[in-house]
């Protein structure tokens, strides 16, 4: 794709990850950081990453992006609502069991609302010239405990759930995933605030949720 582009002069943006990065710093990363994937899905972004920057060309960029959620499809903020529902929690009962849902706590990032990358990278697009990487995540951070508990706060009081469920934060290593992830990855956006200002990300997810309320029919 990137050959094609290069040759018929077709401006080309890559999606990328903040999991390119290795998680081991406690202050957001830069877009000069030298990346370091710890897992597959990091490395495989990293690597197309090498095949923008190689080209050394301002019609070429790369965004970075973190934690990318909306009100319809699969993400965290779609299954965290699944999870706390009355159906899912009579489900628990019936089997003896307490609702109840393990977060993991010790993984800080920032959620990203799709539908403001998008406004991003049409803004993006009117520019004439790009740099080569670009961060870009809704303003703040959480961990995906902090996420889930947001969650649950907004969509009880949108009348988006009547159950009450337990959040219980845990660690990565009690959530026992086969995927290893940074324990902190947030995203230093300040070079894309020249384009556009990201909104708080509890702000975000209030306007997810109210979309979801309004089409959840």
């Amino acid at each position: 794709m990137v050959k094609a582009a290069r040759q018929y002069g077709i401006r080309f943006i890559q999606l990328s990850t903040d999991y390119v990065f290795d998680g081991l710093s406690s202050r957001p990363y830069t877009v000069n950081q030298t990346p370091s994937a710890i897992n597959v899905y990091g490395q495989s972004k990293l690597l197309a990453e090498d095949v923008i920057l190689d080209q050394q060309s301002n019609q070429f960029c790369i965004i970075r992006t973190s934690w990318l959620y909306h009100y319809s499809g699969k993400d965290f903020v779609t299954t965290m609502l699944k999870l706390m529902s009355q159906e899912h929690n009579n489900a628990m009962l019936a089997q003896g069991l307490i609702p109840n849902i393990n977060v993991v706590n010790d993984q800080t990032g920032c959620p990203t609302m799709v539908d403001d990358l998008a406004h991003f990278l049409w803004k993006l697009c009117l520019q004439k010239q790009w740099s080569a990487i670009y961060h870009w995540s809704d303003a703040g951070m959480c961990t995906w405990y902090e996420f889930a508990k947001e969650i649950q706060s907004q969509a009880t009081a949108l009348g988006l759930m009547r159950a009450t469920v337990t959040l219980t934060p845990v660690t990565s290593e009690n959530y026992n995933s086969p995927v290893k992830r940074p324990s902190f990855s947030v995203l230093d956006t300040r070079l894309s605030h020249s384009i556009s200002k990201p909104k708080p990300w509890q702000q975000q997810l209030a306007q997810c949720l109210y979309s979801r309320s309004i089409n959840k029919d």
